[in-house]
């Protein structure tokens, strides 16, 4: 039932494009596992989706106890947080500085201390890490505003060609993850991974009101290895 709810309100959403655009325009605040999360304007709103959560819930499992971890697109720094709270060392970039303005000031007011800057992807990357956590845009429409990037990957999937080229060149011991929701063209995200030597392995399902969230390690194809110079 909840997936046909879905499918409705995709169908009447340029009648709420108005208000949700209105709702956005402020900073608003979200609450989840004991942190208050301040969401700026053109920010993904974690407390309105489920892929920050299921990613946090994900990351439980996980020893991260001194370990290096990235969070490649951060938005609001609700995963960077909640990844610090477990003992991890945490670097947290996006390309919309005022996502990182945003995490900058959530981490201080949920104190917890994460290395935060304003990074395309890993252009300003100079560390190797033991784990990188990806959140992506998921549709394939231009990017014309700020706060696009949190949804748009670009007309021809131009995120995932730049981002899978990139993780082609990282060093093998980094392990991974991203999360996709089922309403992403997957066929098509995992073309170009192939494209670009690597693999798509399904670690977890998630599924929160009918909507399946899955979580893929990617891996370089066997017999492709890149160690940094």
């Amino acid at each position: 039932m909840y997936k046909i709810y879905r499918k409705c309100l995709k169908k009447v959403s340029p009648l709420l494009q108005p208000v949700i655009k209105w709702y956005l325009s402020s900073v608003r605040t979200c609450r989840y596992q004991n942190m208050t999360i301040k969401v700026f304007p053109s920010v993904f709103h974690p407390g309105w989706f489920y892929s920050t959560k299921c990613l946090i819930r994900f990351s439980g499992n996980l020893s991260l106890m001194n370990k290096k971890v990235l969070d490649l697109g951060t938005g609001s720094g609700m995963l960077a947080i909640a990844l610090a709270r477990q003992g991890a060392n945490v670097t947290a970039v996006d390309i919309n500085q005022i996502a990182v303005e945003c995490t900058m000031v959530n981490a201080k007011n949920n104190q917890v201390s994460i290395d935060t800057f304003r990074s395309d992807l890993f252009s300003e990357i100079k560390d190797v890490f033991d784990f990188v956590f990806i959140n992506p845009p998921y549709y394939p429409k231009p990017i014309k505003t700020p706060s696009d990037l949190a949804w748009y990957c670009g007309e021809r999937f131009e995120y995932y060609y730049q981002l899978f080229e990139q993780l082609h060149q990282r060093p093998s011991k980094e392990i991974t993850f991203m999360i996709l929701s089922e309403d992403c063209n997957l066929e098509k995200i995992n073309e170009i991974a192939h494209m670009n030597h690597l693999e798509l392995n399904q670690e977890d399902l998630k599924v929160n009101f009918g909507e399946k969230n899955f979580i893929f390690e990617i891996k370089k194809q066997l017999g492709w290895h890149h160690s940094p110079k």
